[in-house]
């Protein structure tokens, strides 16, 4: 099949313009690589925003040189829209939910902590439990269970969470409690 393929470039008061490419009713049966030319350098920490009727995807955006010259970034998407550069600089939050620092969880069954990040993708979440690693299970959105098990037995505990993003943005959490 055959499309008449549609490109805009607007400008953004971000610094990064946005490139509108086609639109999201024509379906892609597989991933395409898009590369956009950056306005200021951040090698490290340039996310890629796709986003169309309401709907948002980012992607780590890799440096690449193009006709030799450098300062363009490429990721891959499944679907057209708008997209735009964007630095990302601000580590995940993490949040607990029902537990708190200094607390007694003696009589808790888990703990849940919800971990979010402005890119909306966490690359990785690390509990350790009195220097140990510590398993919880992830509902495939923001909330990290821990069921408490014999990895936790009676007494006082340091629990450390360590949550990171898709371009190292990295947030530290440290608690202590009683089980």
């Amino acid at each position: 099949d055959s499309i008449r393929f549609q490109y805009k470039q607007l400008t953004s008061n971000t610094g990064f313009n946005i490139y509108q490419l086609h639109n999201t009713s024509v379906p892609l049966q597989s991933y395409f690589p898009i590369t956009i030319k950056a306005s200021t350098a951040f090698p490290n920490k340039i996310v890629m925003h796709r986003f169309a009727n309401g709907k948002n995807d980012y992607a780590k955006a890799e440096p690449v040189m193009y006709n030799k010259e450098s300062g363009w970034y490429r990721a891959s998407f499944r679907e057209f829209g708008n997209f735009q550069l964007m630095v990302d600089t601000t580590a995940p939050v993490v949040t607990p939910l029902g537990f708190k620092d200094g607390m007694d969880c003696s009589k808790q069954k888990r703990i849940v902590f919800v971990v979010k990040d402005n890119t909306e993708e966490i690359k990785n979440f690390t509990a350790t439990l009195d220097g140990n690693w510590l398993r919880f299970t992830n509902d495939k959105g923001t909330r990290f269970i821990y069921v408490f098990d014999e990895m936790c037995p009676a007494g006082e505990h340091e629990l450390k969470i360590t949550a990171e993003d898709q371009v190292g943005n990295i947030t530290e959490k440290n608690y202590k409690f009683t089980r």
